[in-house]
C-alpha cells in the first residue's frame, strides 16, 4: 500500500552523488542527521512492533521525506503582482504485507469496501525529533492498516476462489539492491529582493511596446532535500533543484491578437542570473516577430503527408510518439481483479508494447537509450539527470530500449509485470498540478539514426515526398527562436513548385503516435539537446497556448538528445477557424 502527500513541486537533481558503506550518510548536515535518524527509528520501530488485530504484519517499509523550499515571484509592466517564499514537509509511505511474491498491492475487489487511510496528516517544519517521529507515526499506523486489510481480502479472495497462491502470474513486488547514498546540493536560493529586482527589470522592458497588451514575468524556483529509507537498509538523502523563468506577452495588430512566450529551464539560478542580457535580447526578439505572426494568414484546409521538424519540435514530435496513449514506453502492470459475478481475473493490459519486447516496433535504423545518470552533454546541463528514483533504485547506466528498431525493454520501477519483472530505476519524481509525485517517466534520452541527412537536403526530400502524394504544399514545424530554452513552435507552409515558405496559423497537429515512428524516418545528421518536460503540452503551434500555461510546470523534467531535424510521412494537421468575437480591451494601454 503506497500513501503520500505533498503540496509543492519540485523539480530536477543536483549534487555529486556518493556511494557509502554500512550504515553511515556522509557529509550529512546536523539537521540532516537529526531527520533522518528520526524517520529510520520511527520506521525500524513499527517494522518490530505493529501489528493489527490478527492481520499479517508488514514485510517492507519505506518512507521518503520531502524538505522543501520554494520562492515565487511574479511581475507586468515592471511592476511585483506576487511575491512568496514558502517552506514545506511533505511525505510518501509504502507498507507492505505478505511477501515480494504476493502482497496487498496490484488488486481491485468489487465484493469488498476497499480499505483506506487518513491522507491528511502533516509533517513538521520544524527539525525536531520528536515531532518528526510522533507524525510517522500516525502515517505509517494508517497506511499499514489500509495495507493489512487489503492484503486479508485478497488472501480471502484466492481461498474462495480455490486459487493457489502459487499460481499467480505476476510477483506482486520486484526485489532491489540496498542502496546507500548521500549527495550535497551546492545550490543556494538567492535573496528574495535579487529575484524581485531580475524580475522588475526584464516585465519592465514591454512597457516600451506600446502594440503589448498583457505580459507577464515569472520565477520559480525549488530547493529541497529528499530523505529515504526502507526496510531493506537502503538510505538515501539527495538535493532536488529546479528553476524555471517563464515570459509570456499577449499583442494586438489590427483585428489580430497574438500570444507568445519564452521559458528557461535551469537547476542553478546562477545560469538564469547570468543570462540577463541574452534574455533581454529574446525579449526584443519575440515582441517583434509578433507583428509577422499577426499578418500571417490562416490555414483553410486540413493535411495529410509529410512535414518536417526541426530542433524543439523534433524533440517533441520523439515524445509524443513515445509516449502516447495507450501504446507507449512505460511498462503497465495488470490489475488482479475480485469482481462480483465470482471471477477472479487479471484486467487488460492496454499498452500494446507490453508484447512487443525483442521485436521490431520503430523504423530499423534508429536506436535509443536512457542515459539518465549522466549530468552534462558536451558541456550542456541535462536536467533529465538524476541519481536514484522515487524507489530508492539507481537508475541503469545505458539503458537500451530500442536497437536498430527492435524494442529491448519499457521503463518500470519496482512493480513488475509480465515482460519488465525488474526495476530499472525509472520511478521518477515528477510535478502534477504544483505537488510532488511519483510516476513512471524517462531521464535523458539518446536517440540516435543510422539514416541521416543535411538539414538543407531533408527540405528537398519534404517537398519531394509532397510532389510524389500530388499535394501543392508541405509544412515545416521549427521554433520561433532557437536556443537553450522553451519557446512556442512557428507553422510554415512550402510551396511545392516554388520551394517558397510563409508562416501561416490556424492549425494544429494530430497526436503524434509510435506507428508513425515505424518506417521512413528520416532526421539530420546535426544532434540537438532538449530540455523540457514531458506531459501532454507537447507541439503547440502559434503560441496559442502560451498565456494558459502554468507557470509552474507539470509533468517529468528529462532532456532529449536527438537529430536537430525530423522528417515524417503521414502526418494529419486540422484546421481551426478564426475566432470571430473581439477580446482586445475596449481602451488603449495607459501611458
Amino acid at each position: 500500500m503506497q500513501r503520500n502527500i505533498s503540496t509543492f513541486a519540485i523539480g530536477i537533481l543536483v549534487g555529486i552523488q556518493i556511494f557509502c558503506s554500512g550504515n553511515d550518510i556522509l557529509h550529512a548536515t546536523p539537521a540532516d542527521s537529526l531527520i533522518f535518524r528520526a524517520v529510520v527509528d520511527e520506521v525500524d520501530r513499527n517494522m518490530r512492533e505493529i501489528q493489527y488485530k490478527d492481520f499479517a504484519r508488514p514485510f517492507y517499509i519505506s518512507f521518503t521525506l520531502e524538505d522543501i523550499h520554494t520562492v515565487y515571484v511574479d511581475a507586468s509592466f515592471g511592476a511585483i503582482i506576487n511575491c512568496r517564499e514558502n517552506r514545506d514537509r511533505s511525505w510518501a509511505n509504502r507498507v507492505l504485507c505478505g511477501s515480494y511474491q504476493l502482497n496487498d498491492e496490484n488488486y481491485y475487489d468489487a465484493t469488498r469496501t476497499q480499505a483506506s487511510g487518513d491522507g491528511t496528516l502533516s509533517l513538521p517544519i520544524d527539525t525536531d525529533y520528536w515531532g518528526i517521529r510522533r507524525a510517522l507515526w500516525l502515517i505509517i499506523n494508517n497506511t499499514y492498516k489500509s495495507a493489512a486489510q487489503t492484503y486479508q481480502n485478497k488472501i480471502d479472495a484466492l481461498k474462495e476462489k480455490n486459487f493457489p497462491h502459487d499460481s499467480l502470474e505476476i510477483p506482486d513486488f520486484a526485489t532491489a539492491p540496498t542502496v546507500n547514498i548521500a549527495l550535497e546540493s551546492k545550490i543556494k536560493i538567492p535573496p528574495i529582493d535579487s529575484v524581485k529586482e531580475l524580475v522588475r527589470q526584464l516585465s519592465a522592458v514591454f512597457n516600451s511596446r506600446k502594440s503589448i497588451s498583457f505580459s507577464n514575468v515569472s520565477y520559480y524556483q525549488i530547493h529541497a532535500t529528499i530523505y529515504f529509507y526502507n526496510t531493506e537498509n537502503s538510505r538515501i538523502i539527495f538535493p532536488i533543484d529546479y528553476t524555471v523563468l517563464n515570459i509570456g506577452v499577449m499583442s494586438e495588430y489590427g483585428t489580430e491578437t497574438v500570444s507568445d512566450a519564452l521559458t528557461y529551464l535551469e537547476r542553478n539560478p546562477e545560469r538564469i542570473f547570468s543570462q540577463k542580457t541574452g534574455i533581454l535580447a529574446n525579449i526584443d526578439s519575440l515582441c517583434a516577430k509578433l507583428e509577422e505572426k499577426a499578418k500571417a494568414s490562416y490555414v483553410k484546409e486540413n493535411y495529410f503527408g509529410p512535414v518536417l521538424f526541426f530542433h524543439q519540435a523534433a524533440a517533441q514530435a520523439w515524445l509524443q510518439g513515445l509516449f502516447g496513449y495507450p501504446d507507449n514506453l512505460f511498462a503497465y502492470r495488470e490489475p488482479l481483479y475480485n469482481a462480483s459475478n465470482k471471477t477472479l481475473y487479471y484486467g487488460q493490459n492496454m499498452n500494446s508494447l507490453e508484447t512487443k519486447i525483442n521485436k521490431p516496433v520503430i523504423d530499423r535504423n534508429i536506436s535509443i537509450y536512457d542515459i539518465a545518470r549522466l549530468s552534462q552533454w558536451q558541456g550542456t546541463d541535462l536536467l533529465g539527470y538524476y541519481p536514484v528514483d522515487a524507489e530508492g533504485v539507481v537508475p541503469t547506466d545505458t539503458l537500451v530500449i530500442f536497437e536498430n528498431g527492435i524494442l529491448k525493454t519499457l521503463y518500470n520501477g519496482r512493480t513488475p509485470t509480465r515482460n519488465v519483472p525488474l526495476s530499472n530505476g525509472h520511478m521518477r519524481f515528477i510535478f502534477t498540478s504544483g505537488a510532488l509525485v511519483s510516476g513512471l517517466g524517462p531521464g535523458n534520452m539518446l536517440i540516435q539514426s543510422k539514416k541521416s541527412q543535411q538539414e538543407d537536403q531533408l527540405r528537398k526530400i519534404l517537398i519531394q515526398k509532397a510532389r510524389e502524394q500530388g499535394l501543392d504544399y508541405a509544412y515545416i514545424l521549427k521554433p520561433n527562436i532557437v536556443g537553450n530554452f522553451l519557446s512556442s513552435l512557428n507553422l510554415f507552409q512550402v510551396n511545392v513548385a516554388t520551394g517558397e515558405e510563409k508562416l501561416v496559423r490556424g492549425a494544429m497537429i494530430k497526436p503524434i503516435t509510435i506507428n508513425l515512428l515505424r518506417k521512413n524516418v528520416v532526421t539530420s545528421s546535426k544532434m540537438f539537446i532538449y530540455n523540457g518536460f514531458l506531459n501532454e503540452n507537447l507541439l503547440n503551434i502559434d503560441g496559442s497556448s502560451s498565456l494558459s500555461q502554468n507557470n509552474i510546470p507539470d509533468g517529468t523534467p528529462l532532456s532529449v538528445i536527438c537529430p536537430s531535424a525530423l522528417l515524417l510521412e503521414d502526418v494529419e494537421l486540422s484546421f481551426y477557424n478564426k475566432s470571430l468575437t473581439d477580446e482586445k480591451p475596449i481602451v488603449p494601454r495607459p501611458e
